[in-house]
C-alpha cells in the first residue's frame, strides 16, 4: 500500500492556511519524509529507544525493512454531541461524575 502524498510546509503563511488536523508526523520507515527540523530528534529517538538508526529501516539492505507511515498530529472528532450539566442536574440520571484532580487536591488541603 502506497503512502499518502505529503508536502513540507515552508512558510508561516502556508501554516496559517492549515488546521492542526492537517499535520502528519512520520513513523520510521524507508518511504517517509522526515521534517528537517526534527530529523535529529527522530535519529536520537530511534537510537535511544531501539538502538537503531533511521537507515536501519531502509528497504533492501535495512535491518528492519519497513516502509513507514504517517500519523495525524491531532484528530478532530466529528459527530460529537455533548451537554453541559451542573452536578445537581445529574440526580436521577444514569452515570456519575468523575472527581477531577483539582477537586481531589483541594479536598486534601
Amino acid at each position: 500500500k502506497a503512502l499518502p502524498a505529503v508536502r513540507r510546509i515552508e512558510s508561516a503563511e502556508e501554516a496559517d492556511r492549515l488546521r492542526l488536523s492537517d499535520v502528519v508526523l512520520p513513523l520510521p520507515g524507508a518511504d517517509v519524509e522526515y521534517p528537517p527540523a526534527l530529523q535529529g530528534a527522530y535519529e536520537e529517538a530511534a537510537h535511544g529507544l531501539l538502538g537503531l538508526s533511521l537507515s536501519d529501516f531502509a528497504n533492501g539492505g535495512g535491518l528492519v525493512p519497513l516502509t513507514g507511515a504517517y500519523r495525524s498530529a491531532a484528530v478532530m472528532p466529528s459527530g460529537l454531541q455533548y451537554e453541559v450539566l451542573r452536578p445537581e442536574e445529574l440526580a436521577g440520571r444514569q452515570g456519575s461524575l468523575v472527581t477531577s484532580d483539582v477537586t481531589r487536591l483541594l479536598a486534601e488541603r
